[in-house]
């Protein structure tokens, strides 16, 4: 998408790149214009914000965990930092000033649209660049549109206005390419605009820290061998990579049941070592 149109007002879009996972600047048709600069990429592989400017106010930056890119905190041009407060669900429902004071707070219905209950005239709320599920919001939040990744979700409409490239027709979740997060917004994020891949992961992550602390009491208890621990563990983190490699496209119960392959396909190794061993 180079531009949309809503009511009349068309806002404009320049990326770095040809698969826009990179946003470099909105301009609004006789409203604002912004400029983006990244640094690092976040644990998800998106591009981070590390600053953007709105034309004739200045520059906001953001401050970003640099283990995994999440971003953290906000310096507005009026010299305030606030730190964003995360919902349970992966919006950024408020922020609160380095004064110890509330500067904005937001709600969202469960596919993006924004009411600002507190603050929205406050710095914090108007160079505020993420929105729902801390995605890229629009220059025009009125257009209700959110930029995850490589594509755009429009709030009014709750779904994607750019097709999934996935081909899935198989995949109850996946079959209608416009779909956002199988319909599950609730439970569901898409920081990367390719929800199977991420579900699917997500999935087998969910399954690796469980054999993890599983395996790691098999050692403790002297149920497993040192030998069958090792093994076992690798098998399981080589089936881990292996599927990430070929691109996971499934959802929910099909990750489930990779993940828990890799699972059995580890203990079954772990076991053959410590017979091996015994």
């Amino acid at each position: 998408m180079t531009s949309s149109t809503k009511d009349g007002t068309t806002i404009r879009y320049t990326y770095a790149g040809a698969d826009m996972n990179k946003l470099l600047t909105q301009k609004t048709d006789g409203g604002a214009d912004y400029t983006y600069t990244y640094g690092t990429t976040d644990s998800n592989g998106v591009p981070v914000i590390t600053a953007r400017t709105l034309a004739g106010t200045g520059t906001a930056s953001v401050l970003s965990d640099p283990a995994n890119g999440r971003a953290l905190d906000l310096r507005t041009t009026d010299g305030t930092t606030s730190m964003w407060v995360i919902d349970g669900i992966g919006n950024p429902a408020a922020a609160l000033t380095d004064q110890g004071t509330k500067a904005y707070t937001v709600q969202y219905s469960p596919y993006g649209a924004e009411t600002v209950t507190f603050g929205d005239t406050s710095a914090q709320w108007k160079q505020n660049p993420y929105g729902f599920k801390t995605g890229t919001r629009s220059a025009n939040t009125q257009t209700g549109l959110t930029k995850f990744g490589m594509r755009w979700q429009a709030a009014t409409i709750g779904s994607w206005i750019q097709r999934d490239t996935l081909d899935a027709p198989l995949s109850p979740a996946n079959a209608n390419r416009y779909a956002f997060v199988g319909n599950d917004p609730i439970n569901h994020s898409d920081p990367q605009g390719r929800l199977a891949q991420q579900a699917g992961m997500a999935a087998v992550r969910v399954v690796a820290a469980a054999t993890g602390l599983y395996s790691a009491n098999s050692l403790l208890t002297g149920q497993d061998t040192l030998a069958g621990f090792a093994a076992g563990t690798l098998t399981e983190v080589g089936c881990g990579l292996a599927t990430a490699a070929v691109g996971l496209p499934t959802l929910g119960i099909g990750g489930a049941v990779v993940a828990v392959g890799c699972f059995a396909l580890g203990e079954y190794v772990s076991n053959q070592a410590d017979n091996a061993v015994s």
